[in-house]
């Protein structure tokens, strides 16, 4: 699971809620500054993740479905 800012200019302002490690509107995403991986959701029952980003971003999440 990533959120990466890899569109020019090459870094993001991010902020999240609902993941188990959340970011903050301070936090600029970079390849040489900071790279969010290996987050998750808050809870097994997390249903929905807010990203908010004053640029371009390329976020990824793996999410099963209970039947």
């Amino acid at each position: 699971e990533y959120i990466l800012s890899i569109f020019k200019p090459p870094s993001a302002q991010v902020q999240t809620e609902g993941l188990q490690w959340n970011l903050n509107r301070n936090q600029e995403l970079s390849f040489n500054k900071l790279v969010s991986s290996s987050n998750t959701y808050e809870t097994k029952t997390t249903s929905y993740v807010d990203v908010y980003t004053d640029n371009d971003i390329i976020w990824t999440m793996t999410y099963l479905s209970q039947k």
